[in-house]
């Protein structure tokens, strides 16, 4: 991990110039959607049940998901739904969004795009359940098939995190230096999520990024 102070520029976006290769691989970081919207709002929840409530009953109501013999978007699209018990939120954005990703990523020719990795969006996903104050990111897919999510108050107020399959995060974070008027600390790495959590509260940013 690296954590230094660097001087805010005016009227110019941040660079990325410096962020390590395994987070920038294909769409920008600062090129992610804006924030959530709450007009996205859908029931999926219900539709999604009903017209799979035998695939519901032979998962045991969501159990043990990663056993079961399913493609990987009908994975996500029956993980994202079996959280709506536990962040009621993700209704409002998480689940249209991945639905549209999906059928984004289905409906595309081009072949270089890989479908969502189930093992990173359980990643993404469970990083939101265990750390419930946190604030809905917006997030895309990588081509890669990582999830990759962005809090952003402000431009020297900014988190972006790629969630890897194997269960680790690489991140950049923006945040104001609270014990150095003017000054922005930036710290970037690649940790496990609860190593991440604490870099974030460590560092100050738990205040615009939380509830």
């Amino acid at each position: 991990m690296n954590l230094t102070d660097v001087e805010p520029k005016e009227n110019r976006s941040i660079s990325y110039n410096n962020i390590p290769p395994s987070i920038g691989v294909s769409t920008h970081l600062d090129t992610l959607p804006a924030s959530p919207q709450t007009n996205l709002k859908t029931n999926y929840y219900k539709v999604y049940e009903e017209e799979n409530s035998t695939l519901f009953r032979s998962l045991g109501y969501y159990k043990d998901i990663e056993e079961d013999n399913l493609d990987s978007h009908k994975r996500i699209k029956t993980l994202v739904l079996s959280l709506y018990r536990e962040r009621p939120d993700f209704d409002d954005y998480i689940t249209p969004r991945t639905y549209e990703l999906i059928e984004d990523i289905e409906d595309d020719q081009d072949t270089e795009q890989k479908i969502i990795s189930f093992e990173s969006f359980n990643n993404f996903t469970d990083f939101l359940t265990k750390n419930d104050n946190l604030i809905i990111p917006s997030f895309i897919v990588t081509y890669e098939g990582n999830i990759r999510a962005l809090w952003r108050k402000s431009r020297i107020q900014h988190l972006a995190v790629e969630f890897n399959p194997d269960d680790t995060n690489t991140y950049v974070i923006f945040t104001p230096n609270p014990n150095n008027t003017g000054k922005v600390m930036r710290s970037t790495g690649t940790i496990d999520k609860e190593r991440l959590y604490q870099v974030v509260v460590s560092m100050g940013a738990d205040e615009w990024i939380c509830r």
